[in-house]
């Protein structure tokens, strides 16, 4: 009995782990306005609601979320900490406050329209976990009598606040910040850029040879199809048939199975079922008048097995497997990149440290899917920095350093080791840090361990050997400095060409522009970068 108790406990805490965050998103639909409309003469007959037009926006907010969590499967987490609400923080926009979000949501609970699981801090291990919420059945009818099945009917806004600036806690939580002359140029810059990205077209064209994740195709693509984040302009699926075995059964309302009641419990929530037995999606597999919703139907039935496996380890496997887009049936895929609005991030209280802009999906698609984009209609070309980072302290020190500073380590062979070791080394606080960075990035980019003993702390000391006018600012987190002179240069860039009509995409970088702007972008990149460091870049 103990060994059966442990294994649902350990279900239990692989499915809340993997949760949505609470975010914000703006809808018109008709049929939210009516669901939001019964559910706020339910919750005052609950709690107190002195402000009903506020209370509907969070009550819309909290019931959009609930409902993506409940389309993937996933529970929605989100914070009861009152820290997390200050005005100028991510809950604290649109009238997200503490005395309204949470009652809200416990009433909603009191109800039966959600469930959830309260969040933990265990102080002796600093392990935690904010809280998680999920629908219940109750709620899952009132989707479908309101006839909320399918996505399209909300989404995500600009950002409210281009210029956000960070606390130094390890929450990372937005601060407000008195404004002058020059945030408010940053903030101005933001917003033209984003008013002007949003005149573009930027397409990813995919073709039947294209390999990709399941990872990529059931949790960026399908959520952001979900979100609208995502459009589709056109798909081609000519064979339907998906790898599946007992593990993975279709789950639609065509089929005659339905997805299990399972049933977690503990001491005090129950998670009474991942799916309602009435799945709100009614999918149509050949619906060629809606590529949209053709691709998001196709996706459903792939998502859905792996986002309710209770085994973590074969669930991460299944989303690590690449499958070429026609070998599951997929002949063409021509999505629309809608979400591409920036903001900068400041952090640790000072405009003197980060300030990337970040936000656009097309930072978010891997490496290997960039090539395809395309800028209304025209292919593009990817220009970055080369060692961007090693050389900014390079040339910071007055020197105009001349090598490779990958290979000078230990040659050609270690040469990815080096620039991972490299890219730790810059933002790690102390070697003890860098040595573990290094071992969690080997593993990510699947670079074998070295051999010997302490084979991190010999490629730590190795690479500080090799540049030793720069050892000083090694394992310094200088890192976050060098963010934000790389954060100026690159606005200076998307300015500069944006005076000139063109769209550039930024990634930190790098920058991609239509083909034909190649010639301009390697010049501006040139230019702009000698103004903040007075040397030359290596561009390619």
């Amino acid at each position: 009995m103990d060994l059966i108790k442990t294994e649902e406990d350990e279900q239990i805490t692989n499915w809340l782990e993997d949760a949505l965050p609470l975010d914000i998103y703006v809808s018109k639909s008709k049929h939210l306005r009516r669901l939001i409309t019964r559910l706020i003469i339910e919750v005052e007959r609950v709690i107190k609601v002195p402000n009903r037009k506020r209370y509907r926006e969070v009550l819309k907010i909290v019931i959009i979320s609930i409902w993506m969590g409940y389309i993937c499967g996933k529970p929605v987490q989100y914070s009861r900490d009152r820290s997390h609400y200050q005005q100028n923080s991510k809950y604290g926009k649109l009238f997200i406050k503490y005395d309204r979000l949470i009652p809200t949501i416990d009433a909603l609970v009191t109800l039966g329209y959600i469930e959830q699981k309260k969040g933990f801090l265990d102080r002796n291990t600093n392990i935690g976990r904010i809280t998680r919420m999920w629908a219940t059945e109750k709620l899952a009818k009132a989707f479908l009598k309101h006839n909320l099945k399918q996505p399209g009917f909300f989404e995500k806004p600009q950002p409210e606040n281009p210029i956000v600036l960070k606390d130094d806690s390890k929450q990372k939580k937005e601060i407000p910040y008195p404004t002058n002359s020059h945030r408010q140029k940053m903030r101005d810059d933001i917003e033209l850029y984003n008013g002007f990205v949003d005149k573009n077209i930027i397409t990813v064209n995919l073709d039947n040879q294209v390999a990709v994740s399941k990872f990529f195709l059931t949790k960026t693509l399908f959520q952001s199809l979900l979100n609208r984040t995502i459009s589709v302009k056109n798909v081609k699926i000519v064979n339907r048939e998906q790898e599946q075995d007992t593990e993975d059964p279709i789950y639609n309302n065509n089929t005659t199975t339905k997805p299990p009641h399972i049933k977690y419990t503990d001491t005090t929530n129950t998670i009474t079922q991942l799916f309602p037995s009435e799945s709100p999606i009614s999918l149509e597999l050949n619906n060629k008048n809606d590529p949209d919703k053709m691709l998001f139907d196709y996706l459903y039935e792939m998502a859905i097995p792996i986002a309710i496996d209770p085994d973590s380890e074969r669930q991460k496997a299944r989303l690590e497997e690449i499958v070429r887009l026609g070998d599951i049936g997929i002949e063409e895929m021509n999505l629309r990149l809608v979400y591409e609005y920036l903001y900068r991030s400041f952090n640790r209280k000072s405009f003197d440290l980060g300030g990337r802009a970040y936000g656009a999906l097309h930072q978010t698609i891997p490496k290997h899917l960039r090539p395809y984009i395309h800028i209304n209609n025209e292919p593009t070309v990817e220009l970055d920095y080369s060692a961007f980072h090693i050389l900014m302290l390079y040339h910071q020190e007055g020197i105009d350093y001349p090598d490779d500073p990958y290979l000078v380590c230990e040659g050609p062979d270690k040469r990815s080791a080096y620039k991972a070791v490299a890219v730790v080394s810059i933002n790690a606080k102390n070697t003890k840090e860098a040595c573990q960075g290094i071992w969690k990035k080997f593993r990510q980019l699947g670079i074998p361990a070295p051999d010997g003993k302490k084979p991190y702390r010999r490629l730590v000391d190795k690479f500080s050997e090799a540049h030793q006018p720069i050892a000083k600012y090694l394992y310094s987190d200088v890192g976050i400095k060098l963010q934000n002179k790389d954060g100026k240069i690159m606005n200076s860039i998307l300015m500069t060409l944006m005076s000139k009509g063109v769209l550039g995409l930024p990634i930190y970088d790098s920058v991609i522009v239509a083909e034909q702007h190649k010639d301009y972008l390697y010049q501006v990149m040139k230019e702009e970068y000698e103004k903040e460091m007075g040397f030359s870049p290596r561009i390619a």
